[in-house]
């Protein structure tokens, strides 16, 4: 993404879906790998949960856990699937120096969707 530019909430969300996709992350996680402000953090966890692409799981349920964590869902995993996607189709073609690329950003996908106690 060129310097200056801002990212978009689709961005954001697969970067944190990405990150908690292989077995659940705690806040500050979220934080570092996504580039996250407190306020931004908590308002993507809210909308991420609300659409059910990530689940809580406090430290009382998630198998004697220190700290609260939060994981990907299937469906979460399906946005990040399609947010690949649709990345891929945007960018085909373009030379990397291209100003034209669009703020897409690649994400590296799971090759096998995680287990999901539900």
């Amino acid at each position: 993404m060129p310097k200056g530019k801002r990212r978009g909430k689709y961005d954001i969300a697969a970067k944190m879906l990405t990150a908690a996709a292989k077995g659940g992350v705690l806040k500050t996680h979220f934080m570092y790998k996504a580039n996250l402000s407190q306020a931004q953090l908590e308002r993507y966890l809210k909308l991420l949960i609300k659409k059910k692409f990530l689940e809580y799981l406090p430290k009382s349920k998630n198998s004697g856990q220190r700290n609260d964590i939060y994981r990907t869902t299937k469906k979460g995993i399906q946005f990040v699937t399609a947010f690949y996607c649709a990345e891929t189709l945007w960018n085909e073609g373009n030379e990397p120096d291209d100003n034209h690329s669009g703020s897409m950003r690649f994400y590296p996908i799971p090759r096998k969707v995680p287990e999901l106690n539900q």
